[in-house]
């Protein structure tokens, strides 16, 4: 199984699909009914998962992590390449501290409360979050429409190029 990093996405319908990318499979991502239905206060809510998501992968500011929590790597095949391997209790930490964040959230969530900044719908959700920082929360919204979506109905594969090209040489 030849496994890639997604390197590009792109919006092939206007808030409804979203093509994913690698060297070997293209997937096409179609928003699921449930999101598209979503009340204000569950979008603002999504907004704020996103945004939840973001600081605790350290995309908004970047992780800031201590010296002693993070360990020389060498990779064997590649002698020059040298990374840091970060001790897993620190995002482990990350992720308790980002699941407490959603939790107050919730708590204090007020389904009957119309606020004016709420979008409306679903297509001014996306439009909003279109205007700032749309880069780094596409990759985010993208993950959790993923997880929400059980059924995997909204997803298709099919072969690049490239992947057909290296199957005609082996």
């Amino acid at each position: 199984m030849i496994q890639s990093t997604i390197h590009k996405i792109t919006e092939i319908e206007t808030n409804r699909k979203f093509k994913l990318e690698n060297d070997y499979e293209i997937y096409i991502i179609t928003i699921p009914d449930e999101f598209l239905i979503m009340t204000p206060n569950q979008l603002w809510l999504l907004s704020h998962q996103i945004t939840a998501f973001g600081h605790g992968f350290g995309l908004d500011h970047g992780h800031k992590i201590p010296i002693d929590k993070c360990e020389p790597f060498l990779y064997k095949y590649e002698r020059k390449a040298k990374v840091y391997r970060i001790d897993p209790s620190v995002q482990q930490n990350n992720l308790k501290s980002f699941t407490s964040w959603l939790c107050d959230y919730k708590k204090n969530w007020t389904d009957g409360k119309e606020y004016d900044s709420h979008p409306q719908s679903f297509d001014d959700f996306l439009n909003d979050e279109k205007k700032s920082h749309w880069s780094e929360r596409l990759e985010i919204f993208l993950m959790i429409v993923l997880l929400q979506n059980i059924n995997s109905k909204n997803i298709e594969c099919s072969p690049t190029q490239k992947k057909l090209d290296l199957e005609k040489k082996l």
